[in-house]
């Protein structure tokens, strides 16, 4: 999980984005779903591709 492999907790995420603690904890469970808002946060935030993220690709960078 990019999160803590960067270290950062679910609330610090959180205040980042603009989200909740919770928002972020149900992200990453998958009992819901973000805006793509939000996924292009994330991408950018974490220097990744939206298709890693969402599981459509392995890459975690365009090449």
């Amino acid at each position: 999980m990019l999160r803590l492999e960067y270290g950062i907790s679910q609330s610090m995420l959180a205040d980042c984005i603009g989200v909740t603690r919770q928002a972020i904890g149900n992200y990453e469970n998958g009992k819901r779903e973000c805006g793509f808002d939000i996924l292009m946060m994330l991408a950018e935030m974490f220097g990744v591709t939206t298709d890693f993220l969402i599981g459509y690709s392995d890459k975690r960078k365009d090449e």
